[in-house]
């Protein structure tokens, strides 16, 4: 994954804080 599709993914999925990103991410990567 490139690091600037990464960064798209993070913003569209609340990462703009680290806890966000943990607690909106983890249900998204547990379906996959």
């Amino acid at each position: 994954m490139s690091s600037l599709h990464l960064i798209d993914w993070l913003e569209n999925n609340g990462g703009y804080c680290d806890c966000e990103v943990l607690a909106n991410v983890e249900e998204k990567i547990n379906d996959k």
